[in-house]
């Protein structure tokens, strides 16, 4: 909890430095304690919302940009989705998924290993327009639709499945 703390307050002191930049905080809706991030929010004098429970995709499309940090499978669907997304893993320990590697590639998605290029990292993904390239684009599509031909009847399938329940 206290390295947590640390490490929070680091992003937050961070971010709150350029006034150029608002943010607020989704945490997860089971791992997470919202009066913990209350209480250190306070502490902080930070008004910045903090969001738990409400889908994540309903939140994205307010905002420029996503900064996350750890290791979620959220990281694949941004990538897929193409989400500009900066992962802050300072200690560089946290494994990611082909297609975050792609996205990264595709330009889309950074790294960020230190605490002193996030602000340079931001604007440059704010002020990037993102380009999806061929490699890109195929690689997902043999991600997501692996079954070659057979996709729309899956989908079709499962689309089914779902209205006769």
């Amino acid at each position: 909890n206290k390295k947590r703390n640390q490490f929070l307050t680091q992003i937050i002191s961070t971010l709150s430095k350029n006034r150029n930049i608002s943010f607020d905080f989704k945490i997860h809706p089971s791992t997470e304690n919202l009066l913990d991030y209350e209480k250190l929010f306070k502490e902080l004098k930070i008004n910045s919302k903090i969001f738990q429970n409400d889908d994540l995709w309903d939140l994205i499309s307010q905002y420029d940009l996503v900064i996350s940090y750890g290791s979620t499978t959220a990281h694949s669907e941004f990538a897929c989705g193409g989400v500009k997304l900066i992962i802050f893993n300072p200690d560089d320990e946290f494994y990611t998924m082909p297609m975050v590697d792609d996205a990264i590639l595709n330009g889309h998605v950074l790294k960020c290993t230190k605490i002193n290029c996030l602000i340079t990292n931001i604007k440059e993904l704010h002020n990037k327009k993102i380009q999806f390239s061929q490699k890109f684009i195929t690689s997902r599509n043999d991600l997501i639709f692996q079954f070659k031909g057979k996709s729309g009847k899956n989908v079709a399938n499962t689309i089914l499945s779902k209205i006769k329940k």
